[in-house]
């Protein structure tokens, strides 16, 4: 039984704890950075300018953080450029004429294709071109439908194209999609 009059036998206070809790934290950092060092195969420079990011508040605290893209960014994008290059193999084989209308729709779809490129990348200039292109084939959807004077049960097929574009187009001007493009 330990003796009372003992002064090495006492409890540990309120600031004890919180040291051994801040000790304990920093022993678990520690473990983890040098995990996240092996996995990631960083150079000793490297891990060093992490390291030093990270206690100065600057930077992603760990590399290779940062925006990331949605799910359904990526879907509309690989169709967007499905569509697109399907438009243009269209126009080459001379489906949308011989005059105005075949260059337009090749400038167009290559304008759209550039833009996924660039959108699959986060860039915010892609991101920009499939936002117009969506836009513009809802758009041109309906207007074909409106000018075309067909009944509705003919013309349904352009107005459900018109519809996924115009979901397209609200899924992309949406803020997580607009804050993980730079």
């Amino acid at each position: 039984m330990p003796d009372e009059s003992n002064s090495n036998h006492r409890k540990p206070g309120k600031q004890d704890v919180a040291a051994a809790d801040r000790e304990f934290a920093a022993r678990v950092q520690a473990a983890e950075d040098a995990r996240r060092e092996a996995r990631l195969k960083l150079s000793p420079e490297a891990a060093e300018r992490v390291r030093q990011q990270r206690a100065a508040g600057i930077g992603p605290a760990t590399p290779g953080t940062g925006p990331r893209m949605l799910p359904g960014m990526a879907m509309i994008a690989l169709f967007v450029l499905v569509y697109a290059l399907m438009n243009v193999v269209a126009a080459w084989r001379g489906m949308f004429g011989d005059g105005v209308t075949r260059y337009g729709t090749l400038a167009i779809c290559t304008m759209l294709v550039v833009g996924v490129f660039g959108f699959l990348r986060l860039r915010r200039w892609g991101w920009a071109l499939v936002l117009g292109g969506t836009l513009f084939t809802a758009l041109s959807y309906v207007l074909r439908f409106i000018t075309a004077h067909v009944p509705l049960s003919q013309g349904l097929g352009m107005l459900v194209w018109a519809a996924f574009f115009t979901v397209f187009f609200l899924y992309l001007v949406r803020d997580e999609v607009r804050s993980s493009v730079r």
